[in-house]
Order: structure tokens, then sequence, then C-alpha cells
């Protein structure tokens, strides 16, 4: 099959109609209630796009100017909605459905995790880190009432993808900078930015762990010293 542009073809994983435990229990879940957190969020790349075509008069463009970094044979993860929404209105070949390129967040290959589309992947602080996180709600001009066990405004970077060169729905001189977040820091950022990037129970990286999805324009600050 010769994909043109833009389009990847992923066959999904099995739906997350179950959870296995470390003890080798096995619990079946309902995902009629609350499907988007149940969504099918990843799965194994069978084509890649000859190109990415990342141009502000072509309706049918990227939303970010970046290179392909997606191989066949990657296992991917994407967005909550991508799989729900590309069943709506395309049939499986061999297997496989098409995926827009920038619907998708983060590669796996031969375990290292490559975030792209200009993705940092950010884990959240305990909320008994208190004294930092009410500093950063503080600065944020937030209530106590979003506070909650897991910090919606502050953690760690654990991943940083290639910075976007551009956005589609941004100015032109829009671009992202590599200088001001590096893997390890402590950072602030705004709860509505603080977006799972896979729901906790069916986590395919660092698991047990809260990973928030976010792009360096999205992080306000960085707390000197701190990092981890």
């Amino acid at each position: 099959m010769n994909i043109l542009f833009n389009t990847v073809m992923v066959k999904f994983d099995r739906d997350n109609d179950e959870v296995m435990f470390e003890s080798g229990e096995k619990l079946f879940i309902s995902t009629g209630w609350e499907p988007l957190m149940h969504a099918v969020t990843s799965g194994v790349v069978t084509h890649v796009p000859n190109k990415l075509i990342f141009n502000r008069k072509n309706p049918n463009s990227v939303q970010y100017d970046v290179d392909m970094e997606i191989q066949v044979g990657d296992r991917v993860i994407f967005d909550f909605k991508a799989e729900s929404e590309v069943r709506k209105v395309a049939a499986p070949i061999d297997g496989s459905y098409p995926l827009r390129y920038d619907d998708i967040y983060v590669v796996i290959r031969e375990g290292e995790v490559i975030p792209i589309n200009g993705i940092v992947l950010v884990e959240a602080c305990d909320t008994t880190e208190e004294e930092d996180v009410k500093k950063a709600m503080e600065f944020l001009h937030l209530p106590d009432t979003v506070l909650k066990e897991k910090s919606e405004v502050m953690g760690y970077v654990r991943y940083i993808g290639t910075p976007c060169r551009g956005f589609l729905n941004a100015p032109a001189e829009l671009t992202e900078v590599d200088d001001h977040v590096s893997v390890g820091d402590k950072v602030i950022f705004h709860h509505a930015y603080a977006v799972e990037l896979q729901y906790s129970i069916h986590q395919i990286i660092n698991k047990g762990k809260v990973l928030y999805r976010m792009r360096r324009k999205d992080i306000f600050a960085v707390m000197e010293g701190e990092g981890v």
C-alpha cells in the first residue's frame, strides 16, 4: 500500500475491556461507562506516508510543522477520540485503520519512548509536596478546589519531543524553542493543560504514574534546583 501523505495505518490494540493485575487476577470492565476513559489509545504501525504536508493553504495539512518520526512496526499512543472517530468513517484494511499523523503523541520503539508532534510528557507531582504545589497554585491564581491527590499544576518532565517549527492555526512566526525545559525539570503549568496521556489502568508506559501530555508553550515556569 502506498500512503501518499499525512496518514498512518495502525492496527489497534485489543479493546480495554479488561485489566490484568500483578496478582494474576483479571477485572472485566463495562466500557460503555465513561467510554473515553476506556478508549483504545495504542496500536502498531503497519504503513507510513511518503511524506508530511504542512501548508497553511492546504485543507489537508497536518497541524504541526515537524519531520516524520514514525516507522513501520512502532507501537504508538494516540488521542482518546481517534479510534472511535475513525471506526465511524473508515473500514479496516488488513486489520489496520487510517489515523492522522497529528493525532499520534508517542512512539515506542525497542523500549524507547519517543514523543512526537512536539509533545512533552510530564509526570504529576504528589500533592504531598504541598508547599511547592501551593506556590504553583498561587502563581497561577488558582483556588484550593483544584487541589487533588496528583497535582494538576506541577510535575516532572519525563520525555521531550522534537520542537515544532510551526503550527497550522497560529501566526507563522510562532515556533517552539528547545532550550527552556529538560528531562527531569520540575515545572509549573496550568491545570487546563493537565491532560492525561492514557487513563491510569490502561497505561502502557510509566505504569502507576500520572503522565500529562502538553507542549513547551504550556509550561509557565521551571523550579530551579528541584528537578529529579
